[in-house]
């Protein structure tokens, strides 16, 4: 019985008790550090997207699915360290990792536009409430400053996020902002026309376990990431290759303008990215890491329920 993101509702363990009962194997598995108490992040991360109320019920949530995960005999994280935290809460203190990967939504293809089209496209796209302050205290002023020095320059923004008057009126012809799109072949198609993507998060343990999704997206359509320096990221990019790293207002910009200065790196780095999602990150390949996961739970199952 797999549990996906659920809470400990008294229908769902007594459900994991019954099934447990009837010697079935029970694994918790989520996507996100919302079991531990580092979410939910500081409520000024929601850009006043949320309010006291909407955050209070955030925070009353985690004990939530922590006790769910505490019914379960084993676990399942989509990046090394929510694993690592799963390991204490479940029964057989064993947990493993199953990243996000490609789906039948995912478009994987070469970058479509030439280089040579005038402009240069910076791309970031935000579907959830959470993490928008990341983008516009860490990377926006970055980028505001790049635009105004560069009128070739122009920023794609695309989901939850609420601008006001951050971006200068001089420099808003260069603005492109979009409201969130429910349609995923919409969404990508826009960040596929673009020249760079931009992944950026704080640096805490709950961002720490953000899995590497922005980048998969942009990556598998040929486009190149400059990502922060998270756990994760670190984990599965490397630098120069698949990637740009930054952490700060200098490595931001000189990370940006680097990839808007040469299309040859742009090509490099997203060819490179594509490639590593083809070969890491395919359907066939993900449907055979998580069979192989399946069989590893029941034999450890099976051992103990033998001793």
């Amino acid at each position: 019985i797999l549990f996906y993101r659920c809470v400990a509702l008294p229908a769902l363990l007594q459900t994991a008790e019954k099934a447990k009962s009837l010697g079935k194997i029970c694994i918790y598995e989520i996507d996100d550090l919302l079991f531990s108490s580092e979410f939910p992040p500081a409520i000024e991360t929601y850009g006043s997207m949320i309010d006291e109320d909407q955050y209070t019920e955030l925070v009353r949530s985690f004990p939530l699915y922590r006790e769910m995960a505490k019914a379960c005999d084993f676990a399942i994280g989509s990046t090394q360290t929510i694993s690592n935290e799963l390991v204490p809460l479940v029964h057989f203190r064993k947990s493993f990792v199953h990243r996000n990967a490609l789906d039948k939504h995912s478009i994987i293809r070469s970058k479509r536009h030439r280089n040579d089209k005038g402009y240069i496209d910076i791309f970031y796209g935000s579907a959830t409430l959470a993490h928008n302050s990341d983008f516009t205290r860490q990377v926006l002023p970055t980028v505001v400053e790049i635009m105004s020095q560069r009128k070739n320059v122009r920023l794609v923004v695309v989901g939850h996020v609420s601008l006001g008057h951050l971006v200068p009126t001089e420099i808003q012809k260069q603005l492109k902002q979009l409201p969130y799109m429910n349609d995923v072949g919409a969404y990508l198609e826009l960040l596929g026309q673009s020249d760079i993507n931009i992944a950026v998060l704080d640096k805490n343990q709950a961002n720490d376990a953000k899995s590497e999704i922005k980048w998969l997206e942009a990556g598998a359509l040929g486009v190149p990431s400059v990502v922060s320096k998270t756990a994760n990221y670190v984990d599965v990019l490397e630098e120069g290759k698949t990637a740009l790293f930054a952490e700060n207002h200098s490595e931001w910009k000189q990370k940006l303008e680097t990839l808007i200065d040469s299309a040859e790196l742009r090509n490099n780095i997203g060819e490179n990215a594509k490639r590593q999602i083809v070969e890491y990150y395919s359907e066939s390949l993900m449907s055979k890491k998580i069979s192989d996961t399946l069989t590893e739970i029941i034999e450890v199952f099976e051992a103990r329920d033998h001793e």
